[in-house]
């Protein structure tokens, strides 16, 4: 059966070229979707972060999402998704409200969600995820 953690995978399998993900010129291929996801699984996994633990994603509509989003269900994690537009101490009390063990951000939200992070006083970690996310889980 075909999970959603497991969508990236399967369409790389199918065709790893195949374009799933386009943002004005940058286009996002199965297999660059599939690497991506596995190198915030395998971050993620260093953190402490794994099956039934929540990670919080603050991040904008861009590329930077999908791999956070499938990267943490790789975890076995639960995503719980922050609107950008949400002060810090409202990100905070939601990190305190879900328990979360990782907040993962785009670089464009690392501040407020540092600020968040401190606020929160949840001994959660902060995980940064550029759109050219690496695949290296060893980075």
């Amino acid at each position: 059966m075909l999970t959603l953690a497991a969508l990236p995978w399967a369409a790389a399998h199918r065709d790893p070229e195949a374009p799933l993900l386009r943002l004005g010129a940058v286009t996002l291929t199965a297999s660059a979707l599939d690497r991506a996801a596995a190198g915030v699984a395998a971050r993620l996994e260093r953190e402490g972060a794994g099956d039934g633990d929540r990670v919080a994603v603050l991040c904008g509509n861009g590329l930077a999402f999908p791999p956070l989003y499938y990267g943490a269900l790789r975890a076995g994690c639960v995503v719980a998704p922050l609107s950008t537009s949400s002060p810090p101490a409202e990100v905070a009390r939601v990190l305190h409200a879900v328990a979360a063990r990782v907040l993962a951000c785009d670089p464009e939200h690392a501040g407020a969600a540092a600020v968040a992070l401190e606020q929160s006083r949840t001994g959660a970690r902060l995980l940064v995820v550029s759109e050219t996310a690496s695949a290296d889980p060893g980075t």
